[in-house]
């Protein structure tokens, strides 16, 4: 995978196997299953990193990330309902 700025990012065999196997499941490329996942990792990330701007405790942060975590999932489950 080369980026923008050329730099490569090597991507251990068997992650790239089972990213590639979830691509070809969901008929989409590997490169696209690859960016939607960083972003959501990015977006998580900032959201926690502006929850602790906030002074409120590790423990009210992994409250609200599990919270939105949770809303996801349901919104997955309904779409496969």
């Amino acid at each position: 995978m080369t980026p923008d700025n050329g730099a490569d990012i090597a991507i251990p065999p068997a992650l790239a196997a089972q990213i590639q196997a979830a691509a070809d499941e969901e008929h989409r490329p590997a490169i696209d299953l690859l960016s939607d996942a960083v972003a959501r990792y990015l977006a998580a990330r900032n959201r926690r990193e502006v929850l602790l701007t906030e002074n409120l405790s590790d423990e009210d942060v992994a409250a609200i990330l599990r919270g939105s975590m949770d809303r996801q999932f349901d919104h997955l489950n309904a779409e496969l309902d």
